[in-house]
């Protein structure tokens, strides 16, 4: 039931009025004086109260019809407000600039996916790999060439293009359909340059036999294969995915390492087609019961050295997790690290979090953290200061109070020089520490430790709110993933690309991905 009650209390008509006058800087700094167009607060100056985005802000001087404040270290784009005798009067938006903010060079009109965005990866040959759900990026899409779920572009966001004029198609060029009702969570590069992608779907360019994980040629084309197949043809055949493996439930997360590609995800059985006891109506499939964990080689053949018990009849899987991984991430050393709502794996305790060691598959007896209480649901790793974050729902980690945000070491040890302080009005689901030490994070929160931080915030290494890097307004959505990367002009900017399910970024519109600029 909506209330009748109003949100704010009601002003009293005509009592303050502010002018049709944007702010005089347009564009303001912390600590800058700005000068707002206001009506019937000359000679009340002590009696109002002057807000940012609800911030409190320091009046200046009321003179006439022009108030002056100075804009405080801690506010960020929003609009103004005036309270006066226990009502609020509001005004145009004040729009404050720091050490970040999108950068000019992204096009937040024409950069958009039609759809949400699971993951960016660096290219060998330069820009970028976007992978997710989406149905179209920068308009490409046409009855030509779909735009679905994967897709190339450069350093600013734009789609990258092979060929001019009539000729134009997207650079990885998936063909008419692409990939059909479903999405890629995950996608990565084979020695040979070729894309393996993973996730949950069955049907390319019309092209069946796929069961949530494939491979394409470089350029974007299905890598098929012309199979010989039982029958009673003179030469029966029958073309197929030259990758001959799947999964019969989501493939998470790919890892190419240099003995293989390790597929996580939430399945219970991996297949592959015996196309020599096929025929084109019926094919074979071969199934082996292992979960979650599992390494194939490169043409989708599995590895009978990883995670698998030859000791049983039939061989399948040593016992995985007793719930859901969502997340992992490969760490120094062979490991790899996976994160859930799982509290056993293996038959042994595992409190949401495990290690795994890619020599064998198994979970690595030396890692054994007391976890936190409740899910995990993202981790990122940052290889210059070798530390990992934690997002989740989880209130404590190791038997210390945490907030949902915890920094620890390779050996799932909390780092106690990083305290992510209380949040309010949500919760964080995202975070991720740049090579400089700052740590970005994001969720649908609209506080952190008592000041106003719409979505999306910096923090210092130690936690503590990092100045000039917080002015940004409203942010909306989800992030999922983000890559880094330096200026090739000036050595104190960098730049972050930040993908996911987002619509508004710093209070503008934005299509599931925006490069933001940083400076030092």
């Amino acid at each position: 039931m909506v209330s009748d009650e109003p949100l704010y209390p009601v002003s009293t008509k005509g009592l303050v009025s502010f002018e049709d006058a944007p702010p005089t800087p347009a564009i303001a700094a912390e600590g800058s004086i700005v000068t707002v167009k206001v009506n019937g607060l000359e000679g009340k100056q002590g009696q109002f109260r002057f807000y940012i985005n609800q911030t409190p802000a320091d009046i200046v001087s009321v003179s006439g019809n022009e108030l002056r404040i100075r804009i405080p270290i801690t506010a960020s784009t929003g609009s103004c407000a005036v309270e006066l005798d226990g009502q609020f009067y509001f005004g145009p938006v004040i729009d404050i600039r720091g050490k970040l903010n999108i950068d000019p060079a992204f096009n937040t009109t024409t950069n958009v996916a039609v759809g949400e965005i699971r993951g960016i990866t660096p290219r060998a040959a330069g820009g970028y790999m976007i992978f997710g759900s989406f149905r179209n990026y920068q308009n490409q899409a046409s009855a030509l060439a779909a735009v679905t779920g994967l897709a190339f572009i450069d350093n600013n966001g734009a789609m990258l293009i092979s060929g001019t004029g009539d000729n134009a198609r997207p650079a990885f060029n998936i063909g008419t359909k692409g990939i059909e009702f479903g999405t890629v969570n995950s996608a990565t590069f084979a020695p040979d340059g070729k894309i393996i992608a993973g996730g949950v779907f069955g049907t390319v360019n019309s092209r069946t036999n796929i069961s949530n994980i494939t491979r394409f040629h470089a350029a974007g084309a299905l890598d098929t294969v012309n199979y010989d197949i039982a029958g009673t043809a003179a030469d029966p055949k029958a073309i197929g995915p030259a990758f001959n493996g799947g999964f019969s439930g989501t493939v998470t997360k790919l890892f190419a390492t240099t003995s293989g590609l390790v597929v996580v995800g939430n399945y219970n059985d991996y297949t592959n087609i015996l196309y020599e006891r096929s025929t084109i109506e019926s094919p074979y499939i071969d199934r082996i019961r292992i979960s979650q964990v599992t390494r194939l080689n490169f043409d989708g053949g599995i590895d009978s050295s990883f995670n698998l018990n030859l000791g049983t009849r039939p061989v399948s899987g040593y016992t995985s997790a007793n719930g859901f991984i969502y997340d992992g991430i490969q760490l120094p050393g062979n490991k790899l690290l996976l994160v859930g709502n799982f509290t056993v794996f293996e038959n042994q305790p595992a409190s949401r979090i495990v290690r795994i060691d890619l020599t064998t598959g198994r979970k690595d007896p030396g890692f054994a953290p007391a976890g936190p209480n409740g899910s995990i649901s993202k981790v990122t790793y940052n290889s210059t200061t070798r530390k990992l974050i934690l997002a989740g729902e989880f209130t404590m980690y190791n038997g210390q109070p945490v907030n949902g945000i915890v920094m620890i070491d390779e050996n799932g040890n909390i780092d106690n020089t990083f305290k992510f302080r209380p949040v309010e009005g949500g919760i964080p689901n995202f975070a991720a520490q740049l090579k400089d030490g700052k740590v970005m994070v994001s969720g649908t929160f609209n506080k952190y430790d008592g000041i106003v931080r719409a979505g999306f915030m910096v923090l210092n290494p130690d936690g503590s709110l990092a100045v000039g890097y917080n002015n940004l307004g409203f942010f909306n959505g989800r992030i999922n993933d983000y890559v880094e990367f330096s200026s090739d002009t000036d050595p104190n900017v960098y730049y972050v690309m930040l993908v996911g399910i987002f619509t508004r970024f710093d209070s503008k519109n934005v299509g599931n991905i925006v490069k933001i600029r940083l400076q030092n």
